[in-house]
């Protein structure tokens, strides 16, 4: 385990490791135990190290500098008593320490027990490693404390490298809403933020962690991330129930009714206001979901309807990658959970970041990087960090908007191998199996040529690739077993409400340049695409001939972007006339019902319109040549 001092600094290491020569420490602590404080402060300085050490001094010069110290700190050591139990700052200080910890992927938050305290009670910290400096607080005691922390004889090493890199400024629309909610009486209480890999959840749950001085009446908020829990507890529900809700484990493996009681009881207690936030609650197992959600529910209307001070109220956000096991809130009438989506990030939020690393760049170039630096990342918050970062590099001089395949292998093959590709994305509940990963892959694969996914395309492709058949043998599926797998990976969009599969766009775009990394090949996986669309219309489609007719058309379209840019006005509206032609109407439905129905479809495809927008005018054409076509001008 790595510890202020080391050589060994985790995955937070990096080019600027050499940037600061001094280990950075945040120490925090309650005034109650500034003496012992100030000691081991004074100890850490003369070892080389710089030592943030504010006290429990409240006011807005707190907030700031907390929030400063804490993101350029290498390490956070955390005195422990009743008196830093007690104190909201101090509690502010160690859960903003904690959402840290989980950025960098490395130890970096330390515990270090000045006076007996109960380990019920401290949130996450009842699960880590305790330094024992209880009295009498000696110089021996003091000299293992520091050794214990990694400052030995010598002095420690250099600090850790960079701070986290945040730019961004988004999300107001949702956490304002939630901030109203947690303020208001009347409103929800329990909250689901979801949305695939590394789009924010995290740092949208540390936000409102961070805004906590915003809620009227103060509120208590307890954090949980089970990313940080040993890993028993994603099987074991009543571990994560008392970790969440802060409260003593029952000494039964059960959990019924009467347990519910006791621990609806122990938040009434409390008399206040109290958030709960569980992050990365997908990798729970669906049981285990299921458990916790019932009986969250019920200790949720315990206190609603036993508290009688009215100053208790719990609310609860939960993050997940996706909504199955959350949704429907609230057996027996209760209430649901009401869903907070989060999506990719908009041109005017990549704008916002750029002007803030180069304030002088004129109006022209902050347009053609904003545009290019969207396109290269497709919105998604990791991997325009990287572009960002990629740019600044550069000083903003190469041009982002023709980015070489090596900038897109630089910024972006890191959070595909890394995240999207990563066992809990795609077998979230099936756990590490190398035969039916490679399977789920491979799929994935020609998977992502499609912007909608149905069995017919499965048949498809398992048809006509021997090599695909034996991977899905070798993992012992059939064509339903990967239609199913393919519906509970952290790709799929579950809010689309449609008889197929839809992976999350941006995902699919950044997939597909990963799979298909050059212009032949992209051409080829359209042709292919096509070819897939035009049989399926033979066998004789119905109502699902204008779906066939939209998609033909994207894929005629990207195709013609890739092989003949310049000629796209004059022969995309050509194109789409002869589709029409080809598919021709669903006899169940009228030319006036037909065409209503593929040219909503049609102008409602946000997507579609983003291929065309470098073509001023042409996506209206397209949409009318194909009205034009299907109701013979009338």
């Amino acid at each position: 385990m790595a510890r202020p001092g080391e050589d060994d600094r985790g995955s937070a290491g990096g080019a600027d490791a050499e940037s600061h020569p001094v280990t950075r420490i945040f120490l925090s602590h309650t005034g109650a135990d500034s003496d012992i404080a100030g000691r081991l402060s004074e100890a850490m300085r003369e070892r080389g190290a710089e030592v943030y050490d504010y006290g429990d001094r409240p006011g807005q010069e707190f907030v700031r500098g907390t929030q400063s110290a804490l993101e350029n700190a290498d390490y956070f050591v955390a005195l422990i008593s009743p008196a830093a139990m007690e104190s909201d700052w101090c509690d502010l200080e160690r859960q903003t320490a904690y959402h840290r910890q989980i950025e960098l992927k490395r130890q970096f938050v330390f515990v270090v027990q000045v006076q007996r305290t109960p380990r019920t009670g401290t949130g996450f910290l009842r699960v880590a490693s305790w330094i024992d400096l209880l009295e009498p607080q000696t110089p021996d005691k003091l000299t293992k404390t520091l050794a214990a922390l990694g400052f030995g004889d010598g002095a420690p090493a250099p600090g850790t490298g960079p701070t986290p890199w945040t730019v961004f400024h988004n999300r107001e629309d949702e956490l304002n809403r939630l901030i109203n909610a947690l303020t208001t009486r009347g409103t929800p209480d329990l909250w689901l933020v979801v949305s695939p890999p590394k789009l924010g959840k995290t740092w949208f749950l540390q936000e409102v962690l961070r805004r906590r001085a915003a809620l009227d009446p103060p509120c208590r908020i307890q954090l949980v991330d089970l990313r940080s829990l040993p890993l028993e507890y994603r099987h074991d529900w009543i571990k994560v129930l008392c970790q969440l809700l802060d409260i003593a484990e029952p000494a039964s493996a059960t959990f019924g009714q009467s347990e519910c009681v006791t621990a609806a009881a122990a938040l009434i207690k409390r008399d206040r206001a109290q958030l709960y936030l569980l992050d990365s609650a997908d990798l729970m197992s669906k049981p285990a979901a299921a458990n916790l959600r019932s009986a969250l529910t019920t200790i949720h209307r315990l206190v609603q309807r036993r508290s009688s001070s009215g100053k208790t109220r719990v609310s609860l956000i939960i993050a997940s990658r996706h909504k199955d096991g959350w949704e429907g809130f609230g057996p027996q009438g209760g209430p649901r959970i009401v869903k907070i989506p989060l999506g990719e990030f908009t041109e005017d939020v990549v704008r916002l970041a750029v002007r803030e690393l180069a304030d002088d760049l004129s109006t022209d170039a902050l347009d053609k990087w904003s545009d290019g630096l969207c396109r290269l990342s497709e919105g998604l918050p990791a991997v325009l960090a990287q572009s960002l970062r990629w740019a600044e590099s550069t000083e903003f001089v190469d041009d982002c908007q023709t980015a070489a395949q090596e900038v897109f292998d630089q910024v972006a093959r890191p959070y595909i191998k890394g995240d999207l590709l990563a066992t809990e994305s795609l077998l979230p509940f099936a756990g590490d199996d190398p035969k039916r990963r490679a399977a789920l892959e491979a799929a994935l694969k020609f998977a992502v040529r499609y912007r909608l996914l149905t069995q017919s395309h499965l048949r498809y492709h398992i048809e006509n690739n021997a090599e695909f058949q034996r991977l899905l043998e070798t993992a012992g599926w059939n064509q339903v077993d990967l239609w199913q797998a393919i519906g509970q990976t952290a790709l799929q969009n579950r809010e689309v409400q449609e008889p197929w599969h839809v992976l999350h766009r941006p995902i699919r775009r950044l997939l597909y340049r990963y799979y298909y990394p050059d212009a032949d090949s992209r051409r080829s996986s359209h042709e292919q695409a096509r070819e897939f669309y035009a049989k399926w219309a033979a066998r004789g489609a119905g109502w699902e001939l204008g779906p066939i007719l939209v998609e033909s058309l994207w894929h005629e379209t990207a195709k013609l972007l890739h092989t003949s840019p310049g000629t796209v006005p004059e022969d995309l509206p050509r194109t789409a006339v002869r589709l029409v032609d080809e598919f021709r109407r669903p006899e169940i439905l009228e030319p006036s019902e037909y065409c209503d129905y593929v040219t909503e479809r049609l102008t409602a495809d946000r997507e579609f319109e983003m291929l065309l927008r470098d073509f001023d005018g042409l996506f209206p054409r397209v949409v009318a040549a194909i009205a034009d076509t299907i109701t013979g001008g009338a």
